[in-house]
């Protein structure tokens, strides 16, 4: 009979031990904080991305850049309208607006962070756009987590009066 009390008790433990590392585990794979750097998407918008080994920076064009983060599925494309010539500003709008409007369709229109933001309901996204007539920047970011997309909101960085959240496409 002492044998057998011995035996429910270390089951009882090692149950109870394992519901702590299984809780432990959880919390450390689901529930990690992001952490965040601040990098120049051009000469005059900065704004705060994850921290990722997944980030590519590509420009696309001779006035489009994207920056991809694979990991926590942020995009971030800009097109500067300042320097291309007729016929790259022609191609590259139409590229960034096509690019831009994937997004849009399908969408409805929502605040996060006190911004219009597009949440496209097919796909799970959600974009903000940011546009310039004193900068030529044209930017829009792209999220599948709202709450990153909502940091990223509002560690945006631009010269005061020069870069407007547009709530009309």
């Amino acid at each position: 009979m002492e044998t057998k009390k011995v035996i429910l008790i270390l089951i009882t433990v090692i149950i109870i031990v394992a519901i702590v590392l299984g809780a432990c585990l959880y919390l450390n794979l689901f529930n990690q904080e992001i952490e965040y750097k601040n990098v120049n998407v051009t000469s005059t918008f900065s704004v705060d991305i994850p921290i990722s080994d997944n980030i590519t920076n590509e420009t696309i064009s001779n006035a489009i850049n994207v920056i991809n983060d694979t990991k926590y599925d942020v995009v971030i494309t800009s097109f500067n309208t300042a320097d291309p010539s007729f016929e790259e500003l022609i191609t590259d709008g139409t590229e960034f607006a096509s690019l831009k409007d994937s997004y849009i369709i399908g969408s409805k229109q929502i605040k996060l962070a006190n911004q219009t933001v597009w949440y496209n309901l097919n796909t799970g996204y959600y974009m903000v756009y940011y546009t310039s007539e004193d900068t030529h920047d044209n930017v829009f970011i792209v999220s599948k987590n709202n709450e990153t997309l909502s940091h990223m909101i509002n560690t945006v960085k631009i010269p005061a009066g020069k870069i407007d959240a547009s709530s009309e496409v």
